[in-house]
């Protein structure tokens, strides 16, 4: 049996233990991203694992990330779970790129009397390999937006470092990416069970009203259809002038006018030319 102060003893050796190997692991961590970052700005090919380890012990990750994830990333090659890995990882590369070509300008301009023509142009040699490696980065940066949407997240990351680790050191990393595409595996649509159509309850239908069928004006005897109105027979078009002012219902329509003569805004006079009487319609001149 082991006492309080025993047990207690056991229990803080456990926690340092525990703390040193996280920290053992951070330091390790630590070197390895330092030199895959010296190696990449060389231009040498590194795996994509060793520059992320760099990123979240030094890059913009490192406020965000904890020990654990840093183990897990070291002992079991597991990455955050953080969707801008990616993005934080090519914003890290790119800072050492600008860093770096600025070295080597600011070198061509302090010591450009001094300087022989083979160091001239292996400074332009860098030079322009840390453009080319800003120009592949921004290109895949828009590239990985589409394959996010499409892919999985982990096959993007296969993709990218497979990209890195053959292309880098050629400068090529945009215009070979498509020799790896057959590591992206396309993302499975979620399966809906087809949803079972619903039974429907037949309803009662109401007994209509029969409609009482009223007989067609257009087929009394001596009637015909102006348009859609039901005129007697003989009935001229509305377009005559004589109907600006005497009214065209009043004198053809089978049902009359529906205005009276007091309400009605036309005369209700005979239509026929050279009467005018108030005492009949023009379908009753004789």
């Amino acid at each position: 049996m082991y006492t309080i102060d025993q047990l207690q003893a056991i229990q803080n050796n456990a926690m340092a233990q525990h703390l040193g190997q996280k920290a053992t692991l951070k330091t390790l961590a630590t070197t390895q991203g330092k030199a895959a970052m010296k190696k990449l700005m060389d231009n040498e090919n590194v795996d994509l694992y060793d520059v992320v380890k760099a990123v979240l012990t030094d890059g913009p990750a490192i406020l965000s990330v904890n020990l654990n994830e840093i183990q897990r990333l070291v002992q079991e090659n597991k990455l955050p779970n953080n969707d801008n890995i990616l993005n934080e990882v090519f914003d890290y590369i790119e800072s050492h790129l600008i860093h770096k070509k600025t070295q080597y300008y600011n070198y061509l301009i302090d010591y450009k009397h001094g300087l022989k023509p083979d160091e001239i142009e292996y400074a332009q040699t860098v030079i322009q390999n840390c453009d080319d490696h800003s120009k592949d980065i921004n290109k895949l940066k828009k590239k990985i937006k589409w394959e996010y949407e499409r892919s999985t997240r982990p096959s993007v990351f296969d993709w990218v470092r497979n990209i890195m680790f053959h292309e880098w050191g050629n400068c090529t990393m945009h215009d070979n990416r498509k020799e790896y595409d057959h590591v992206l595996k396309p993302i499975l649509p979620r399966y809906t069970a087809p949803s079972q159509p619903k039974t429907k309850t037949p309803k009662k239908e109401k007994p209509r009203k029969p409609q009482s069928k009223k007989p067609k004006a257009a087929k009394i005897a001596g009637t015909t259809m102006v348009g859609r109105t039901v005129c007697f027979d003989g009935a001229p078009k509305k377009t005559l002038d004589v109907f600006d002012k005497i009214c065209y219902f009043y004198n053809w329509r089978y049902e009359g006018c529906r205005f009276s003569d007091d309400k009605c805004k036309k005369e209700h006079i005979c239509s026929e030319e050279g009467c005018g009487s108030t005492k009949h319609p023009a379908h009753e001149h004789k």
